[in-house]
């Protein structure tokens, strides 16, 4: 069932934030839910301090990390007064997404993961097509994917339109929108209930189609994100229930839009990925876009986890080879 989040209060034990003086009203609410990200979190925090847009507020939900998360948090909001930092218990990412929606004062709200990079133009950019398309209730981009060191992978390209955005979710199709790229309005979210919590996973997708029910969805075509792929990110982790969540969440798009939902969407599964396949994947693609030396790092690292492979072989011999 999902929140109000126009009337709910804060729940009880209700985060703190660090201490600072209450601010102007923002431009946009940046909202960042953190569990365990030590490994990337700081170059995702700066990444967002370096915004050429600089009219925002930056709030972070510790959601009850057991690393060095917290410490990193502290000390990073008290060298910049737009971090607003919360400490709790564990709930789950999405009452976290929740819970950031209603301390959010902006009218605008900015998604951003602890594990991802945010390039330098991306809030301007996105802030100026929604002042100038009113229609338009949330904006993404394109993103590059890197691996985990940090090393570019391939560019993703995203469908640009509503229609086009609509047409792939609604038939099945993955990374239409990138989670971690978009800003959106916030009273439509907020009308909407916010995020549904009967979702552990595929939240995302869930408010996407609810919010292109009362406005446009836009994809910018430049790419304003540098998206991280690892083997501990939660779609990676959570692979069976991000699939079934998904089946279901377009399911029930179809039966709002009085359609009927294809085969491609009926029969979806999704089963978790080997990391020696995740390797492969990541090398495939650093080689088709030309980045030699990071395919074949990847081939070796697929190969030290199955060294009896034929498909690990052939992405090695393709990487030393060069094509």
């Amino acid at each position: 069932m999902n929140p109000d989040l126009s009337q709910a209060p804060s729940p009880p034990q209700a985060a703190e934030p660090s201490e600072q003086a209450e601010s102007p009203t923002p431009r946009v609410s940046v909202l960042m839910p953190v569990y365990n990200g030590e490994e990337y979190l700081e170059d995702a925090v700066d990444s967002i301090l370096a915004q050429t847009f600089g009219d925002f507020e930056f709030l972070i939900m510790n959601d009850g990390s057991t690393d060095r998360t917290g410490e990193i948090l502290d000390r990073l909001a008290a060298k910049d007064a737009r971090i607003r930092v919360f400490h709790r218990e564990n709930r789950g990412i999405t009452p976290t997404l929740n819970e950031l929606l209603r301390l959010a004062r902006a009218d605008l709200v900015a998604r951003m993961d602890a594990d991802d990079i945010a390039l330098p133009e991306r809030f301007a950019k996105q802030v100026r097509h929604l002042d100038e398309n009113p229609d338009c209730v949330l904006v993404g981009s394109c993103a590059t994917m890197i691996d985990p060191d940090g090393d570019d992978l391939t560019e993703r390209a995203v469908p640009a339109s509503h229609e086009e955005i609509l047409e792939d979710i609604l038939n099945g199709s993955s990374k239409f929108i990138f989670h971690s790229s978009i800003i959106f309005r916030r009273q439509p979210a907020v009308d909407l209930g916010g995020y549904n919590e009967s979702y552990a996973a595929a939240q995302d997708l869930d408010l996407f189609l609810r919010l292109a029910e009362v406005g446009r969805l836009t994809n910018l075509t430049e790419t304003l994100i540098r998206y991280r792929e690892h083997t501990s990110k939660i779609s990676a982790k959570r692979a069976q229930l991000q699939g079934e969540n998904s089946r279901l969440i377009r399911i029930q798009a179809h039966e709002r839009r009085g359609s009927t939902p294809p085969e491609s969407v009926l029969n979806f599964r999704s089963t978790p990925i080997s990391t020696a396949e995740k390797h492969r994947i990541w090398g495939w693609w650093a080689l088709g876009s030309g980045r030699v030396a990071t395919a074949r790092k990847h081939a070796l690292a697929s190969l030290r986890l199955q060294p009896f492979s034929g498909a690990c072989w052939k992405l090695l011999a393709c990487a030393v080879r060069g094509r």
